[in-house]
């Protein structure tokens, strides 16, 4: 909360802040797209244990019927119907589990210049992010964990905003 005798800041100065801001989170970004791209350039799309069944879940929604879901959550069959109906097409998913583990990296950044407000410790953050080489690698996989993760980092992402907002 801000104190009555506090003078508002600068717009010029705010602005170069934002400015600044927005390249780092860009190079979180770009850095999150080389590093992928360097560490497997060709991946083969892996299947774990229940790939089947997401796969089946999709393929019944895209025939028009209703899955039942055994307990799951609908989110990973309907990436699978987005990234190919009515088959997913395993390379599509690839590369959109590769776009979700970026955008990881972007909301650790936004997380930690949340909760510390320095954008250094954002950007070291949002960097290292994808050097968690099993989170990495599991994008690989047609599996619900890349999915799982982004929205888990999107809630506490939220919820540090909200809890800042209070303040």
């Amino acid at each position: 909360m801000r104190e009555e005798t506090e003078t508002p800041p600068d717009p010029v100065v705010r602005s170069e802040r934002s400015r600044r801001t927005v390249a780092a989170l860009a190079l979180v970004f770009a850095w999150g797209v080389v590093f992928r791209a360097a560490l497997v350039p060709r991946p083969r799309p892996g299947r774990f244990w229940d790939t089947e069944s997401y796969v089946r879940y999709a393929r019944q929604w895209a025939s028009g019927g209703l899955p039942h879901l055994d307990a799951r959550t609908p989110g990973y069959p309907l990436l699978l119907l987005a990234a190919g109906t009515p088959i997913p097409r395993a390379r599509r998913v690839v590369r959109a589990q590769r776009g979700l583990g970026v955008a990881c990296g972007g909301l650790v950044f936004v997380l930690v210049l949340a909760m510390t407000r320095r954008r250094s410790s954002a950007t070291a953050a949002g960097l290292a992010a994808p050097l968690l080489l099993d989170l990495t690698f599991m994008e690989l996989v047609i599996y619900s964990e890349t999915l799982g993760t982004m929205l888990a980092l999107a809630a506490v992402t939220g919820l540090a905003f909200a809890a800042e907002a209070r303040r």
